[in-house]
């Protein structure tokens, strides 16, 4: 679904009704859960991730490309490994899309198998964007840290800056962004597709595994 489309100097979001009295859309187009996932699946996650973490592969791109809206190249440095079947037992279950498209107002699709993400070196970041499109509602789940504080490897958004171009973010620079503090075993729901966000640099001796599912928003349930 298109949610929004770049109009002069800003960014126009174009949100479904049923969205738009949503939930997650009243609290910012974000929200960070504790329990959501339970502890039995956590195990599970958790154990895969260390499984699949030697077949990932180190993503490094030095500079963010000229992306205003949804997208682009975003400058990063951090490993990735594919979810296995524990990922996408639970991020395709129903259990997890009802939920989500409960608190979305709309119906939810998984848009692929998931990912983890490992920030595990010093300086290891996600610069700001916003999703691709076939990611407009990113769910986000701490396995595990070792940070040295809450300063650096935290999600950080700009709910302030949604009807902006991104340009207009990195011009506000970090201050204007919320950090969501994410202990392990909470769960960030975003609507990324039209909420600017990053992870910030990790510090060294930090390590940071998340795992991450994307979903198109559909039709709203009759």
């Amino acid at each position: 679904m298109e949610l929004g489309t770049p109009t002069g100097d800003v960014w126009e979001p174009m949100l479904p009704a049923t969205l738009a009295a949503s939930r997650i859309w009243a609290a910012g187009g974000y929200l960070a859960i504790a329990g959501f996932i339970s502890p039995e699946w956590l195990e599970l996650l958790r154990t895969e991730a260390v499984a699949v973490r030697a077949t990932g592969t180190r993503g490094v791109v030095l500079y963010s490309d000229a992306t205003e809206s949804r997208g682009g190249s975003p400058a990063r440095a951090f490993r990735s490994a594919a979810g296995d079947t524990s990922h996408w037992g639970l991020h395709a279950s129903s259990q997890i899309t009802e939920a989500l498209g409960s608190l979305c107002n709309i119906a939810v699709t998984p848009s692929g198998s998931g990912t983890y993400s490992f920030y595990e070196e010093a300086g290891d970041f996600l610069a700001l964007h916003r999703d691709v499109l076939k990611c407009d509602l990113t769910i986000v789940t701490c396995l595990s840290q070792h940070l040295a504080d809450d300063s650096g490897g935290g999600l950080l958004i700009y709910p302030s800056h949604v009807a902006h171009r991104l340009s207009a973010a990195r011009a506000a620079g970090r201050a204007a962004g919320v950090p969501i503090p994410l202990r392990p075993g909470e769960t960030a729901l975003l609507l990324g597709g039209l909420v600017p966000h990053e992870v910030t640099p990790v510090a060294a001796g930090q390590d940071r595994i998340v795992a991450i599912n994307c979903y198109r928003l559909g039709e709203a349930p009759s």
